[in-house]
C-alpha cells in the first residue's frame, strides 16, 4: 500500500527555519527542504523504482510549514527499506558535505527588517 514518512526539512542537529508570524519564511524554508532533499539523496542514494522524496506543506496555527517526505509501497522490501533509512534523517549538514546556508539566513533578516524600517517610516510620514 502507498504510504509516506515525514524525514524533516533539515539536520536534526542543525538549527532551521522556524514557522513565525513576524516574517515571511516559507521561501527560505522551502530552500532549506530542497538542500535537505537533495542531502538525504547525497547520502542514502536515489530512491529505488517505486519510492520518491517530496517537499509536502502542511498547516499548523501559526501558519503552514513544510517537510521532506519519502513515498513508497509497504509492500515493497526495498521500497520500505529506503524509507525507514530515511526516517533516521541526517544529524548535521557536514554529514553530506554540506554546509548551513546562513547566509541566506541573514539576508533575509536584514532585508525583512530593512523593511519593516520602511514601512514604519512611511506611517510616521503619513501622520
Amino acid at each position: 500500500m502507498r504510504t509516506s514518512l515525514a524525514v524533516g526539512t533539515s539536520p536534526v542537529s542543525e538549527d532551521c527555519v522556524q514557522v513565525t508570524n513576524t516574517k515571511p519564511y516559507l521561501k527560505e524554508m522551502r530552500e532549506e527542504a530542497r538542500r535537505y532533499q537533495a542531502a538525504l539523496i547525497k547520502v542514502y542514494g536515489e530512491p529505488p523504482a517505486g519510492a520518491f522524496l517530496k517537499i509536502v506543506e502542511h498547516n499548523h496555527d501559526f501558519g503552514p510549514y513544510l517537510e521532506v517526505e519519502v513515498f513508497y509501497d509497504d509492500e515493497d522490501e526495498k521500497q520500505e527499506e529506503y524509507a525507514l533509512t530515511l526516517e533516521g534523517g541526517l544529524d548535521t549538514w557536514a554529514e553530506a558535505d554540506m554546509k548551513k546556508d546562513t547566509a541566506t539566513m541573514e539576508q533575509r533578516d536584514t532585508e525583512y527588517i530593512t523593511d519593516l524600517m520602511k514601512e514604519l517610516c512611511m506611517d510616521e510620514d503619513s501622520e
